[in-house]
């Protein structure tokens, strides 16, 4: 488990900013700030899914579906207040 937290928080969570910045490629119109929200969401998701990952699945492929799911909701919400 050290070994996963250590590989997606070097270089200042790079690997954590890329997969954020692949799903949110789908997205369009988001600023800066935006980004940080959803940089901290992604750490909210990362602890979460340490806690309920198991070794019967890829890391890679459970996080990236948490993260898709868990972004894809906060979208849905971001959306819902502007009408």
């Amino acid at each position: 488990m050290e070994q996963i937290l250590w590989s997606y928080y070097e270089n200042n969570a790079g690997k954590l900013h890329r997969m954020v910045d692949k799903i949110l490629s789908k997205f369009g119109g988001l600023s800066d700030k935006d980004m940080d929200d959803f940089y901290s969401l992604a750490n909210e998701v990362f602890v979460d899914v340490m806690r309920r990952y198991q070794d019967s699945q890829s890391f890679d492929a459970f996080l990236y579906s948490c993260l898709s799911n868990r972004i894809k909701t906060e979208m849905t919400r971001r959306n819902r207040e502007k009408r």
